[in-house]
């Protein structure tokens, strides 16, 4: 009898992350009046690569309707990987005109995806880099300020130089016959508007939402985490109901982010994919603090 079998997977890959990692702080006292302050921020860069596949790879992962991701050596581990664009097809001279060799019934309206390697057709093997979902950068900064009696305080977030990659009906188009998002109203390619920022629509025909850079989408935020403002009752006025110490506060949590993600309506915080995660909510909170 003869047999043959793969090789047994193994956690054999490396993947190496090197980078700097700064935080500062400062407390300061703005004059006699009493107005105190506390500031704090940090930063971490990092660079991620992979370095050592053991003569495997690259590996590929996704599809064209979910992200797409690569796992070569030189790269950073699980990089973005699609097609690059060039705006949409106006007319069909332009089509005609075009140097690859492209899909059939290719209409104005189209993507007009980009022949990488330059052998003349759109393929697989014209398919490169899009984007990265890991963030180079990630920061923070926390403040609180006293003036007499009141106190406030404040902590930001956020990442740079990281991308999300839309996927289902978010970047589909009502391709399947499902929702789509609002976005696209009167804003995909017709005859009449050629300068529209979305491509015609089409049904059960994946040529115009492939995986692209047309999918990928800055991922950069800054959030203000949390914010709260407290006020302490004169210790004059508390000492006639025997109380050591009375503090009201109103705080929020998640109380506003800034990111070109907020018009897709996506969390930022989240990895790429399909919209199927419950939001983070915006928290409100008023609260009294006793102490006898």
């Amino acid at each position: 009898a003869t047999v043959g079998l793969n090789a047994s997977p193994q956690n054999a890959g490396a993947v190496e992350n090197k980078g700097w990692e700064f935080s500062a702080s400062y407390r300061g006292k703005a004059n006699e009046a009493g107005l105190k302050y506390n500031l704090g921020g940090n930063l971490s860069i990092n660079r991620n690569e992979v370095i050592d596949l053991k003569g495997t790879g690259p590996y590929i992962v996704g599809s064209d309707i979910d992200p797409r991701y690569i796992i070569k050596k030189g790269l950073p581990i699980n990089t973005l990987w699609g097609y690059k664009t060039d705006g949409l097809f106006q007319s069909e001279e332009e089509i005609k005109a075009y140097k690859a060799t492209y899909a059939a019934n290719t209409k104005p309206g189209d993507v007009k995806h980009v022949d990488v390697n330059g052998d003349g057709k759109i393929d697989a093997n014209d398919m490169t880099v899009i984007g990265n979902s890991f963030p180079k950068f990630t920061f923070g900064l926390n403040s609180d300020f006293s003036y007499r009696n009141f106190e406030l305080s404040l902590l930001f977030q956020g990442a740079a130089k990281v991308d999300a990659r839309l996927a289902g009906a978010l970047a589909e188009m009502g391709n399947q016959e499902g929702f789509t998002h609002e976005i696209y109203t009167n804003n995909y390619w017709t005859p009449e508007r050629t300068d529209a920022r979305f491509p015609r629509p089409v049904k059960y025909d994946l040529r115009n939402v492939t995986s692209s850079d047309r999918m990928v989408v800055n991922g950069s935020y800054v959030r203000l985490k949390n914010i709260q403002l407290a006020y302490s009752l004169p210790v004059s006025l508390i000492e006639r109901v025997k109380l050591s110490k009375a503090r009201i506060y109103v705080s929020a949590t998640n109380l506003f982010t800034i990111s070109k993600l907020n018009e897709w309506n996506l969390d930022p915080e989240t990895p790429s994919g399909r919209g199927v995660y419950f939001p983070q909510t915006a928290l409100y909170t008023v609260g009294l603090n006793l102490q006898f």
